[in-house]
């Protein structure tokens, strides 16, 4: 045996196996066109050499590859991280293999890994966009007929299955519990609208408000990054107002990580 198996070549199991590399291909892939003995033979010489087929060359042989690809915006965020795993994980069960593509909710880096999955002619795609400006790389995937489903965030003039949760109503609840506990003055760390989910969450923030009859003041609205450091210089804003809010609602966990770091650092305790 050779001492790197990725070193060996469909030529080299044939020239083994005593037939052409078309015949080692054939076996391969399966076809009922190479007798058993002929079978045997090559099979054997495939152990013997520690050949690993190609996954790519063999998909594109039968015009497919069995590769998914699931991109996000930030795989260290907890949500997300939980994606990936169950989209791995029931993939797996159907014999495809996942591409992980985290974006860093980055508009060029979803350019670039989306003209990438379309060379390696992927058979579908999952992804959660980085904002409403993805537009035009989900209309290019639909363009080379990639078959694509939004995550978590949908797109305008985009039409195309998504799996999301209930934003609106999720975020609603979330305040109306705040309300009931007493609080009046309630802040809201949130990203930037171009967000589908963020735009949600603000909506359910302020329909909260609304049904209880509270004032909706923009000095208690802070946008920011959707991440811990986002989450500690926000939430310094909405501590330095004249009236600091008596709770706060955040967009997500990992905001509400950095604001809280922040209350300690100011020298509060959550819950205060």
């Amino acid at each position: 045996m050779r001492a790197n198996s990725a070193d060996v070549t469909i030529k080299d199991v044939a020239s083994l196996a005593g037939v052409s590399p078309m015949t080692v291909s054939r076996v391969i892939n399966e076809s009922d066109r190479v007798s058993p003995e002929t079978q045997r033979r090559v099979e054997k010489a495939i152990s013997k050499l520690g050949y690993i087929p190609s996954r790519l060359a063999r998909g594109l042989s039968a015009h497919r590859t069995g590769t998914l690809a699931v991109i996000v915006p930030d795989v260290a965020n907890p949500f997300f991280t939980m994606v990936v795993r169950a989209a791995e994980e029931v993939a797996r069960r159907s014999a495809y293999r996942v591409i992980l593509c985290d974006t860093r909710a980055d508009l060029a880096v979803e350019r670039d890994v989306i003209e990438e999955l379309i060379a390696h002619r992927v058979e579908g795609i999952a992804i959660a966009p980085v904002s409403d400006r993805s537009k035009p790389h989900l209309a290019r995937l639909a363009r080379f007929g990639v078959p694509f489903v939004l995550i978590d965030r949908t797109v305008a003039g985009i039409d195309c299955d998504a799996v999301v949760g209930d934003s609106v109503g999720g975020a609603q609840r979330l305040v109306e519990h705040l309300i009931v506990l007493g609080h009046r003055r309630i802040g809201l760390i949130v990203e930037k609208d171009e967000v589908s989910s963020a735009r949600e969450r603000r909506q359910g923030y302020e329909s909260a408000l609304r049904a209880a009859g509270l004032p909706l003041d923009p000095a208690l609205v802070a946008e920011t990054t959707p991440d811990p450091d986002g989450g500690f210089e926000a939430m310094g804003r909405l501590l330095a107002t004249e009236v600091r809010p008596s709770a706060v609602f955040a967009v997500n966990n990992l905001v509400a990580l950095g604001a809280i770091e922040a209350v300690r650092t100011a020298g509060f305790e959550v819950p205060d």
